[in-house]
Parts: structure tokens; sequence; C-alpha cells
């Protein structure tokens, strides 16, 4: 068995696995990862962070959970809906922070949350298995959420430094999401709940997640821009109507959806979805029946924008 003991040594294994320079027999045993890297660590330094967590801190670590709730829930259920996941599984994904003295020092275990995720994904190959358990760990412990969260909300990004190391998780968990999808939906969790942890840690002087930070005046720049350029995007999982359908090009369909208090066009891609799914979809469309839908939709001042429908739940899910 492999022994990881950082982060820059997850992602040249990573590397080597893509590239199919690891044997068979050897990814078959696994791997064993350090005290280090099997954790996740939030530290914030400020005048109100001093072992203690602001209301405003703990909206955003709330926020980074259900995100985390919701990715967990698809990679095992097959649709990003919390009410899927049982008591024991919510239990395994729930992080348990411990603040330490002097700054906000937060730190929590993921042994739970990778046995979890482990027993989740047993539908896959080793091979893919392995690769989600790495690109996990780099996303999630190693902090890239923030990294992406830098390179989208910083003024002027393309000066943006980053380091070397970062670069290469990065473009390696990039390869790794080509791979195994699932790895894209825990990108998309550790950059939204990294933006929710600077905007609950605003007067915060710095921030670290896992191996990223940022400092005050980026910490102000993320927040400045986010309601402007970065508008988050909220995954919303109920009900809709199927008002009209206009096909758009090839296999792409613009879908006006509507539920009580709301009405969007959403995107359909259905290159993503099985014959059944389909079927059941336009049958709604025709009948005027309600179906359940998971559609990510971009939430700005005036509305929902970017909206596209990301999963049709089997009816034995609903």
């Amino acid at each position: 068995m492999i022994k990881l003991s950082t982060f820059d040594e997850v992602a040249d294994y990573l590397g080597k696995i893509l590239r199919g320079e690891v044997p068979k027999e050897q990814i078959e045993e696994g791997v064993e990862f350090g005290e280090e890297i099997k954790r996740l660590r939030i530290h914030l330094e400020g005048k109100n962070f001093h072992a203690s967590v602001t209301g405003n801190l703990s909206r955003g670590l709330w926020e980074l959970q259900q995100e985390f709730y919701r990715a967990a829930a698809r990679t095992t259920h097959g649709v990003a809906n919390i009410k899927k996941l049982s008591k024991a599984e919510l239990d395994a994904y729930n992080l348990v922070f411990e603040v330490e003295e002097g700054s906000s020092d937060l730190i929590a275990g993921l042994l739970n949350f990778l046995n979890g995720l482990t027993e989740g994904i047993q539908g896959m190959s080793d091979t893919h298995q392995l690769i989600f358990l790495l690109g996990f760990v780099l996303i999630v412990a190693g902090g890239l959420g923030l990294t992406m969260v830098k390179m989208k909300d910083i003024e002027a990004n393309k000066d943006l430094g980053l380091e070397q190391e970062k670069t290469k998780q990065l473009d390696v968990v990039r390869a790794a999401a080509q791979q195994v999808p699932a790895l894209g939906r825990w990108s998309e969790a550790a950059e939204s709940g990294s933006r929710s942890v600077a905007k609950g840690g605003s007067d915060a002087n710095h921030i670290l997640i896992g191996t990223e930070s940022v400092d005050r005046d980026e910490i102000a720049e993320i927040n400045k821009r986010a309601p402007r350029t970065v508008a988050g995007v909220e995954i919303i999982e109920d009900e809709f109507r199927i008002i009209t359908v206009k096909e758009s090009s090839d296999q792409i369909r613009n879908l006006l959806l509507s539920k009580e208090g709301l009405e969007l066009t959403a995107i359909l891609d259905e290159s993503r979805f099985d014959e059944q799914q389909l079927d059941r979809l336009f049958l709604a469309f025709r009948h005027r029946m309600p179906i359940s839908l998971e559609v990510n939709a971009k939430a700005t001042a005036d509305g929902y924008k970017g909206a596209y429908i990301t999963a049709i739940p089997d009816i034995a899910e609903q």
C-alpha cells in the first residue's frame, strides 16, 4: 500500500494513475493518507477571531456543510438531494470542527467522510475509486476550492500568481474529472463553500483553507465582486411543470419550467440522460404533469439565469 503524506505526493500519484503508469495490482492495494491530508483545516486571523466563531462565520460554515452534503448525495445516490442521505450518512459527512486557541483555527477530521464515500462508490472500478478519492483529498482538504475562487473573483486574475504546486494540483484534478465526472460536483461544492467562508470571515485579515490562503485585500475583493460578477449557483430540487420545449441544437433543448412562485428557462442536454428518463420528462410535458427535477441555476439580483437540468430522479427516488 502506498502512503501519501503531502498534497504534492497525492497530485503526483494521481497524475501517474491518469497516465497509466501505475500497475493494476498496486491500484487494488489502495493508499494510506498521512494525518495532515485527511483533515480539513480552516484558519482565520483578525481581531474577531481568537479561538471563537462569529455568527457570520457560523453561517459560512453551515453553507459549506450543506454544499458537501449535496455533493455526497450526488456521489452516492445520483442526485444532489440531502434528503436522500441516511442518518448514518449525515453523521459520516458531518464536519466536526475543533477550535484551537489563539486565532480561529478550525480543524475537522475527514476519516469518516472518506470511509463513507468509499462505501458509496463501490460501483466504480478500482481505478476510478482511487482517482475519485485522490481528487477529493486535493479539492477538499487541499483547499483547491479557495484556489478556484481566487482565480474567478480576484480582479486582474490573469496576473494572480499561483504557486507551482497549486497549478499542478488544479491541472491534475481537471484531468481526473474527465475520467470521473463526480469530481466536478465536488469542485463546485468546494468553490461555493470556500466563497461562503470568505463571506463569513469578511472582517478577517487572513483566511487559510487547506493550503490555500487569501489576505485582507483579497477577501475584500472576493466579497465585493461576488454579487456583481460571480453569481452563486443554487441547486433547486423540486417538482416543476414544463411549459414549453424549444430545440436549440442537436440534443440541446430550452425548457420553460414553472413551480409555485418561480418560472425559469433551463437547458436540457439530452446526451446526459438515458432513454427512460427522457421519456418520463417528455411524457410529463405532453400531459402537463409535474415532474421532479434537479436544476442548477445562477442566482443574480434580477432572478435566476443560466439554469440547466442536472438530474431527472428515477421514480423510486422521488
